[in-house]
């Protein structure tokens, strides 16, 4: 890690001509917002790392191993999708501050493009909890599957409240995502009392409905930060709620007749014929949702064209190979 840093820190000199010197001239400055970023990532860590200090103690070890690959696989939606969107973000928003309209906008289908992509992902990982873990870890790690359904519901609501924190920092408002992580941790804490008792989902719902208070105290910040109407915000968001719950229930009534604890061709099938089967219900869905609605310029169309380019990319190179 040192090595790294001293070799970025190298090729930056190398690549601009800027020689920063020693002052604290700016410390003052600098340290209102680096401050509360500062506070924020304490405060995520903590929130990440606690709930397993916690099964750790009251459960053990092996429920502590458990519980730790669920909260991984649970969040892939979060920490492989979402987290690198939002990085791309916050410059991006940064550059619209001063136009408040186009902020608006902005906003509003970037939370429309992670609803697009995580929503799926995470009944995905609902429905399918127990056929990847049998296929992926073995039947010795049952004891995950219940966790990571909870929590992929936990990772999805905090997936949509990172855009929110994004934004409110392009927005020089550091305080915000602070003061709200700190009161999810608080949430959390005393939610863990309440409901963790004798189970260990209980702990997972205490993170689930930490999650969920978290949205509902930055939800409403940000529509007010933005002069944002709610059921203008709700416009560009229903449509892939409503596709994606009603791909899940399909999706769910078609494997209802496997068996729960099935043998690993079961898994195996229940992933092949279930997950193209979501998909293809999915993007049906979505599609004749934006055609009901007027087509309207959104994410939808975006994505849509970008795919329809790329196919049609792929079939002209494949007919000129093919002659």
């Amino acid at each position: 890690m040192t090595t790294s840093r001293l070799a970025g820190l190298a090729l930056s000199y190398s690549m601009q001509p800027f020689r920063p010197r020693f002052s604290l001239a700016s410390a003052r400055d600098l340290f209102s917002f680096s401050g509360w970023l500062l506070a924020s990532n304490i405060a995520t860590v903590l929130l990440q790392r606690v709930p397993h200090f916690f099964v750790g103690r009251a459960f053990g070890a092996q429920t502590l191993g458990a519980y730790s690959v669920a909260s991984e696989i649970a969040h892939l939606a979060h920490t492989e999708l979402v987290a690198p969107l939002n990085r791309a973000m916050f410059p991006g928003y940064s550059r619209l501050v001063a136009e408040p309209e186009l902020f608006r906008r902005v906003c509003t289908e970037a939370t429309a493009a992670i609803l697009l992509v995580v929503l799926p992902v995470t009944f995905a990982i609902v429905l399918f909890a127990q056929p990847v873990v049998r296929v992926l870890l073995g039947p010795q790690w049952g004891e995950a599957v219940p966790i990571i359904r909870i929590l992929a519901l936990a990772g999805a609501v905090s997936a949509v409240t990172s855009n929110n924190l994004a934004a409110y920092l392009a927005l020089g408002r550091p305080r915000a995502p602070t003061l709200i992580i700190v009161a999810r941790l608080l949430l959390f804490l005393g939610l863990v009392f309440a409901l963790s008792g004798r189970s260990v989902s209980g702990i997972a719902f205490a993170e689930l409905l930490a999650a969920l208070g978290s949205m509902l105290v930055s939800l409403p910040m940000l529509l007010h930060a933005l002069r944002l109407r709610f059921a203008e915000y709700l416009s560009s968001l229903w449509r892939p709620v409503v596709a994606a719950f009603a791909s899940a229930v399909c999706v769910y009534f078609l494997l209802r007749t496997g068996s729960e604890g099935g043998s690993m061709a079961v898994a195996v099938g229940q992933l092949m014929i279930g997950l193209p089967a979501g998909l293809i219900v999915y993007a049906t869905l979505v599609w004749g949702l934006w055609r009901m609605a007027g087509r309207p310029e959104t994410v939808e169309a975006l994505i849509g064209r970008r795919l329809v380019s790329a196919i049609s990319g792929q079939l002209a190179r494949f007919t000129r190979g093919a002659t």
